[in-house]
């Protein structure tokens, strides 16, 4: 079950409703009328693209490489927009506080990040831990095949799969090895 968990963490993570607003703070590293490259307060460089109001898209020019900004972001069918753009001064509350904002939520993402790693890695060792015991799983995954093998493996593979008999046989293989991973994750 953690592993479904864990899978269905990764897919979901930072889905937002299209209603929401976003603010960041960051220096300007490049700037457009539809893009930004911002360094982020937690070290990393997001490419943000959006759409703007012409007054709005207008006024990034105003803006260049090293300037500390903060920006209003929402959303218009499913795309970032940028609904406005301004200089952060010295001592700004509002620019404070959202760089501290985006440093805790960088935190807490790096948490959720580690503890999803250590689950998937729980799941992958006792998955690897019921195949190996488990007569339906029949591969070495600890054997690498060269290139050779592979395709040696995916002829033989092709050519049972071309007889009805064999083809029968072989989809119940591939079923039970599908059964034993799902099951030893659940």
């Amino acid at each position: 079950m953690v592993c479904l968990a864990t899978f269905a963490a990764l897919c979901m993570n930072g889905i937002a409703s299209a209603s929401d607003e976003k603010l960041r703070t960051g220096l300007i590293v490049e700037i457009s009328e539809k893009r930004i490259e911002l360094e982020l307060p937690s070290v990393k460089t997001s490419h943000i693209g959006f759409t703007c109001e012409p007054v709005v898209c207008e006024s990034t020019h105003q803006f260049g490489a090293g300037d500390h900004v903060l920006l209003r972001l929402g959303a218009e069918n499913r795309k970032n927009k940028l609904l406005s753009i301004r200089l952060c001064k010295k001592d700004d509350p509002e620019c404070e506080k959202v760089r501290n904002e985006e440093l805790e939520e960088t935190r807490h993402a790096q948490e959720r990040s580690d503890k999803r790693q250590e689950q998937w890695a729980q799941c992958d060792a006792k998955m690897k831990s019921d195949m190996s015991s488990d007569s339906r799983y029949v591969a070495d995954v600890s054997k690498d095949l060269s290139e050779q093998e592979r395709n040696a493996i995916t002829d033989r593979y092709k050519s049972l799969y071309a007889d009805p008999i064999a083809k029968s046989c072989l989809l119940k293989i591939v079923d039970g090895h599908q059964r034993a991973v799902i099951e030893s994750c659940l």
